[in-house]
């Protein structure tokens, strides 16, 4: 009888030791299969998955623990799923699964999310390592991949790249405009910012994406920066959504079209942004004709 006391107690305590099973989400559930730069400059980039957002009764919501300090990443690592197998995606096509576990805390803010990768996994890539969604350009690396639970990846909506007509372009200056009336620059890197004039053609328009609702994406960002420092406010891309009837509505800085999908199955495609800011970067996600959002970001330092 001891014996077998002693056994079940040995049995127990293995049971609570090991690690949770991996499984689908329970509730609609979003990712991101991302390729992270090496600690040291001669350790080569590792893909992680990082927990994004979750479906609730309300909508979406972020994971994102918005942390000050150390307890707070450990004690948020709780909150996030723990074993997970994902569906990787993109634009509307499935390219494998991986199964991902979240750590017992996290060591840095910019880390916060990421699940790691079982050892014998083989993450898809899509193209070559370039700077796009690198968050230091010394360091190329693959395009992150939509990661979902269970899987969901179609795109309802067919969201694909298309030229912007003259109307959107018109309404995306006109709000560019309004949303930066007072801007300075500088005579070159040596000298203090002084107010600054420009005109239509000053602002570059970039990515324009459409989807099959009739709703666009473009982003915009004023030219010839020639002060010293990071390229923010009206020199960083600014991301906006143009409606139907062309009304321009920004949606944040640093935003760069991802990816759209039905991630909760329910006939509508949710948007994802990559976000690259100074020291920050992350994700947004946008449903409802961009009426909501979810976003979860990182510090870098």
């Amino acid at each position: 009888m001891a014996h077998k006391l002693a056994t079940l107690a040995v049995m127990t305590a293995l049971t609570a030791c090991a690690p949770p099973p991996v499984t689908t989400a329970t509730a609609p559930t979003i990712g991101i299969l991302e390729e992270r730069p090496g600690a040291t400059a001669d350790e080569a980039p590792r893909h992680v998955v990082r927990a994004l957002f979750h479906k609730g009764a309300s909508g979406w919501l972020s994971y994102d623990p918005d942390c000050s300090d150390e307890a707070c990443l450990r004690a948020s690592a709780a909150d996030f799923p723990q074993a997970t197998l994902w569906t990787i995606s993109s634009h509307g096509q499935a390219f494998g699964e991986v199964s991902a576990r979240t750590p017992r805390a996290w060591a840095l803010y910019a880390d916060v999310g990421q699940q790691e990768l079982a050892a014998d996994a083989n993450p898809p890539t899509i193209g070559q390592r370039s700077n796009e969604y690198a968050p230091d350009a010394s360091v190329p690396l693959h395009r992150p991949l939509i990661a979902t639970s269970p899987a969901a990846y179609a795109d309802p909506h067919g969201w694909n790249t298309s030229p912007a007509t003259p109307e959107a372009q018109h309404a995306v200056r006109r709000a560019f405009a309004a949303q930066f009336a007072n801007v300075t620059n500088c005579a070159n890197a040596e000298t203090a910012p002084q107010p600054r004039a420009y005109a239509d053609a000053d602002i570059e328009l970039s990515q324009s994406y459409l989807g099959g609702t009739g709703w666009r994406v473009m982003t915009a960002r004023l030219t010839d920066y020639t002060c010293d420092g990071p390229l923010e406010g009206a020199y960083a891309e600014q991301a906006y959504a143009v409606s139907p009837s062309n009304e321009a509505r920004l949606l944040g800085e640093g935003y760069r079209f991802l990816d759209a999908g039905d991630y909760d199955n329910d006939g509508q495609s949710e948007i994802i942004f990559a976000i690259s800011q100074y020291n920050t970067g992350g994700y947004a996600l946008f449903t409802a004709d961009f009426a909501h959002n979810a976003v979860f970001d990182v510090s870098y330092h």
